[in-house]
């Protein structure tokens, strides 16, 4: 099942082993009952800690890009507005997987089973539409202007290229 899902992720986002940290990290969490906006707000520490060289140099380079094309102000901007979108669309589906984690844990399910139940739930949440809304609502917030700066620098992060002309900017252009 875990399997299953690191390939789900690897389809939309660049990095098996973040991937895979994501998903063990946040099961975990969700499994103990650490509140999901704690784990949201942990699992930034945990990914930076873990970035290599290469990726480390990715990063920079997109934070160079947008800062002297927008500035400073626009780092900010493109981080508030993935923050707040991440957090307004996953974390009332990880209340929905903890909520299901309690009620196996109560029909006495193993660890192992909890997790591959959440594992499942993960599978079916994450479909082609889903990242599609998701990757819809974070280029709404951008002018048409700001996302020919964006898209480049995080096509390199996150596979926006398989949505990027589906969706639409603030100004209503795709």
């Amino acid at each position: 099942m875990r399997i299953n899902v690191l390939s789900l992720l690897k389809k939309h986002i660049i990095g098996d082993q973040i991937n895979q940290i994501i998903v063990d990290y946040v099961m975990e969490e969700l499994y103990i009952g650490t509140d999901p906006s704690t784990i949201g707000n942990n699992l930034v520490s945990k990914i930076t800690s873990m970035l290599t060289a290469l990726q480390y140099g990715t990063v920079t380079i997109f934070g160079t890009v947008i800062t002297t094309k927008l500035g400073l102000q626009g780092v900010n901007n493109f981080v508030n507005v993935l923050k707040n979108v991440s957090s307004n669309n996953l974390t009332p589906f990880m209340y929905q997987i903890q909520n299901r984690m309690i009620e196996t844990k109560g029909e006495n399910d193993t660890k192992q089973e909890s997790l591959n139940d959440g594992l499942y739930y993960t599978l079916t949440f994450f479909s082609k539409k889903r990242f599609l809304t998701f990757s819809c609502r974070i280029k709404k917030h951008f002018t048409n202007y700001q996302w020919k700066v964006y898209y480049p620098a995080i096509n390199d992060i996150v596979m926006f290229n398989l949505y990027n002309n589906e969706c639409m900017t603030s100004e209503g252009v795709v």
